[in-house]
C-alpha cells in the first residue's frame, strides 16, 4: 500500500509539473513581437513640408523616405575654404545610401538633425539661371550629430550655411491643393 500511495504522489506531483508549464502538445509561444510606430510623413505639397520631411526621414534613419525627398537630378555639393582639395558632389544615390547605412550600423545609436524652427525658414524664388518656379529655403544655424558607439565618438557639424533647392512637380489629375510636390534638387552647404 505504501508503494502504491509513493506512485501515486510522483504521479501527481508529474502531472502537476506538466500543467504548470503548459501542455507538451501546446505550440510553442513566441515573445510578442516589438512594434515600432509608423512615422508619419507630411504630403510635400510645399517646399516646407518635403524640408521637414527630409529632417523626419534623417532622423528616423528611413533611406525609403529619402528616397522620395531628393529629385532624380539631386546635386549637393559642400565647399570647405580650409581644404587643400574640393569635396565632391553627392548624388540623389550617395544621400539614400548614407541614410541607409546610419540604419543598419549598430553603432550608430543616434542622429540627430535640427534645421531651426519652421518659423525662421524663409522660402525664396530660384536664382535667374534656375527653372522657373523653383524655391530657395536658406538656413543659416544647423546641428548634425550622429554617434557612434564604436568609436566612442560623436560626430557633429554646427551653424554652417546651407541652401535647400526646391523642384515642383505637378501632379496631373491631383486636388488643386495638391496638384504641385516638391523636391529637393540640390544642397549647397559652405562652411564657416
Amino acid at each position: 500500500m505504501a508503494a502504491t500511495v509513493k506512485r501515486l504522489s510522483v504521479i501527481l506531483f508529474l502531472a502537476a509539473l506538466t500543467l504548470l508549464s503548459g501542455c507538451i502538445f501546446s505550440p510553442e509561444k513566441k515573445a510578442p513581437r516589438k512594434t515600432v510606430p509608423k512615422i508619419e510623413y507630411l504630403k510635400p505639397i510645399s517646399p516646407s513640408s518635403a524640408l521637414q520631411n527630409l529632417i523626419a526621414a534623417y532622423q528616423n534613419r528611413d533611406s525609403v523616405q529619402t528616397d522620395l525627398v531628393y529629385a532624380d537630378d539631386y546635386d549637393g555639393t559642400s565647399t570647405d575654404p580650409s581644404l587643400p582639395t574640393q569635396i565632391p558632389a553627392f548624388s540623389k544615390a550617395d544621400e539614400v545610401r548614407h541614410v541607409g547605412r546610419l540604419k543598419l550600423d549598430p553603432n550608430i545609436v543616434s542622429v540627430f538633425l535640427d534645421l531651426g524652427s519652421l518659423g525662421t525658414w524663409q522660402v525664396l524664388d530660384g536664382y535667374a539661371s534656375d527653372p522657373p518656379g523653383w524655391k530657395i529655403i536658406p538656413i543659416n544655424n544647423q546641428t548634425v550629430r550622429i554617434e557612434d558607439i564604436s568609436r566612442a565618438t560623436t560626430w557633429q557639424s554646427q551653424n554652417q550655411v546651407i541652401e535647400y533647392t526646391f523642384k515642383p512637380t505637378f501632379v496631373p489629375g491631383a486636388p488643386a491643393e495638391e496638384d504641385t510636390t516638391w523636391t529637393v534638387v540640390r544642397w549647397t552647404e559652405i562652411a564657416n
